[in-house]
């Protein structure tokens, strides 16, 4: 068991603190590490304890850092003592007990883990292939070519026995725009960054993709056209378009173990960026990546019965009523579900983002009122997708309908994506103790659904409650903070400046404020003794 936990806890240590890169990043995951250690136990030994006891019983001391423990008053502290996995102590002095296990952090900033308050993990985490997160910060064509060339250096070649499963695929969180060419990679510059592996990137959900020589053979002895430059035509329309196809037949032949490998790379890429919570959005758009709502959990499921999970995750399902159905889904999951079920590492929070499963074009309002009223008298969560005026309005008016009936304000509701929000909504959602829940979809500079937003500094300014996530865009919560504090975009774009918030409201939201909007601020987003 020791053994074990000691493999856990150095290789959450291992990147940051050794490379000694992204001095935020060793903070950002000190709260894993008080997850790590959650079974070595609570009692302390007396002076002279033996090594046996010092291995089951030891605090984890963190010393000689800037510690921004994100507390009522934005305190910076020096030195944190982790108790089993609980903060006991923060201060200068903490204290000192025979079994301490000290990490020196040297003056580099720590923070409390990052939770992100709305984010697809499992649908990323479910793709087939091999990922390339290091895609999101890449900001030319060389450097793509160069993240892609280091993630298939650790791969096994392409062989006849190809199948899609052995893809490097990148099919979410980039843009054209982010690369200073402005365009896709072509084709010949896939194969020189893997020449022995196939390639597939796909613009999520509609593409278009682009492929490399050993994917366009494979491909197109698929049925599926591709252009000599590699590109696969991808639009929206009612029909799934090629890039869906193509990504369609990826999946074709993806096995529970793809998934589980999968995953657990994405998971520990999110342990390397101080990614600690995630509330889980679970279904998306339809077409090939359509996540099922009954199988696609199947994965992160068997991870925490493994106890493999060092990330955590709070599951809020779509709710999906309907014109015709009604609202029996949301009956059906409400009544046959028991909120709050599971762990700290996984547990039932809530319904969402879909409540209701068309927001666009806008749902009757009484829909609306049926679904959270369900949610109300069973104390559920409520994460609702709201970008227009016209949404936000609608799902406002439905929240006031039912606080007349049912106060919401300790059921911690928000309106998410927010684009377009404005004072009035603002002070409609303050009113009645409801919050909003951002994230950074022009950070590209373009996104299908409603304005440039959403204003941050607007929001903050308001007193609403409010938390951050990135919903479908870039994994990495460094990527969102720094838009949500400069306003630019991958491109250098100021499309946000006006609306720019500083370094310490935008961590908040990204701790403390996201940790409300699942329940959780007693327990998690601050570095404080609890």
């Amino acid at each position: 068991m020791q053994v074990e936990l000691n493999r856990r806890i150095s290789g959450a240590l291992s990147w940051p603190v050794a490379a000694g890169q992204l001095s935020l990043l060793p903070g950002a995951l000190s709260l894993f590490f008080g997850l790590a250690l959650a079974s070595i136990g609570t009692a302390q030994p007396t002076e002279g304890a033996s090594d046996e006891w010092c291995a089951v019983s030891g605090d984890l001391v963190l010393t000689n850092g800037r510690i921004l423990t994100v507390d009522a008053d934005d305190s910076i502290q020096s030195t944190v003592r982790i108790r089993g996995d609980r903060i006991v102590a923060v201060g200068d002095d903490v204290g000192s007990f025979g079994c301490d296990r000290h990490i020196d952090l040297d003056g580099r900033t720590a923070v409390p883990g990052l939770i992100n308050n709305h984010l697809h993990f499992l649908r990323l985490g479910n793709r087939p292939g091999y990922d390339v997160r290091a895609v999101e910060t890449s900001t030319s064509i060389a450097e793509l070519q160069a993240a892609i060339a280091a993630g298939a250096a650790g791969l096994p070649p392409a062989t006849d026995a190809l199948d899609g499963t052995d893809f490097i695929s990148i099919v979410d969180s980039w843009s054209p725009r982010q690369f200073a060419e402005q365009r896709r990679p072509t084709l010949a510059e896939l194969d020189e960054a893997a020449p022995n592996h196939a390639v597939y990137m796909m613009g999520y959900p509609f593409g278009p993709g682009v492929t490399n020589s050993i994917g366009k053979r494979f491909l197109e002895a698929a049925g599926i056209a591709v252009s000599d430059e590699g590109v696969i035509a991808g639009e929206l329309g009612p029909e799934l378009n090629e890039a869906q196809r193509a990504y369609e037949v990826l999946k074709q032949n993806q096995t529970l173990d793809d998934k589980l490998r999968s995953l657990r790379d994405l998971v520990r890429f999110s342990n390397t960026v101080g990614l600690s919570t995630v509330l889980e959005g679970g279904g998306s758009f339809p077409g090939p990546g359509v996540f099922d709502e009954y199988r696609d959990y199947d994965a992160v499921m068997a991870l925490w019965r493994e106890r493999e999970l060092t990330v955590r995750f709070r599951l809020f399902f779509q709710g999906w009523a309907t014109v015709d159905g009604g609202i029996e889904a949301i009956r059906q999951r409400v009544d046959n579900t028991f909120m709050g079920l599971g762990d700290d590492m996984l547990k039932v929070s809530g319904l969402g983002e879909n409540v209701v499963a068309n927001t666009t074009p806008i749902q009757p309002l009484q829909m609306f009122v049926d679904a959270y009223t369900i949610a109300a008298e069973h104390g559920w969560l409520i994460h609702q997708h709201s970008v227009n005026v016209q949404e936000l309005d609608t799902h406002t008016t439905a929240f006031e309908r039912v606080n007349e009936i049912i106060p919401i304000a300790g059921l911690h509701w928000n309106l998410s994506h927010v684009q377009e929000i404005d004072e009035g909504v603002l002070e409609r959602l303050k009113a009645i103790g409801a919050g909003v829940a951002v994230q950074n979809h022009y950070y590209h500079g373009s996104f299908p659904m409603g304005d440039i937003g959403p204003p941050y500094r607007l929001i903050l300014d308001s007193g609403v409650h409010m938390s951050a996530g990135s919903d479908g865009g870039p994994f990495s919560p460094w990527i969102s903070i720094y838009h949500m504090t400069t306003g630019l975009t991958s491109y250098g774009d100021p499309i946000l400046a006006d609306q720019a918030i500083t370094r310490m409201e935008a961590l908040r939201a990204w701790t403390l404020g996201s940790a409300w909007d699942a329940h959780s601020e007693d327990e998690l987003g601050s570095i404080e003794p609890g």
